[in-house]
């Protein structure tokens, strides 16, 4: 039980940090940045060199909140 709570904090924690935020990564995705990094890089990854392209994170999004509520699911029965 307490295991599932560190991983709900985890997860919650993830999903306000991708949550109406802009990101972009290169073609190869050697690394993924906010929008005001990849803008202060000049839209080129310091990793490979290539072109920053815009990334939508909304299926990270949608999986975090699927997870959350799979394991909030799982530990109300446990505790039912």
């Amino acid at each position: 039980m307490l295991e599932s709570k560190k991983i709900l904090k985890n997860l919650r924690s993830k999903l306000e940090f991708e949550d109406g935020k802009v990101f972009y990564t290169c073609k190869t995705q050697c690394a993924r940045f906010l929008f005001e990094t990849a803008s202060d890089l000049l839209f080129i990854c310091p990793v490979c060199g290539e072109d920053l392209e815009y990334q939508e994170n909304e299926p990270v999004i949608k999986a975090l909140k699927k997870r959350i509520k799979k394991i909030e699911d799982l530990t109300s029965e446990v505790s039912a």
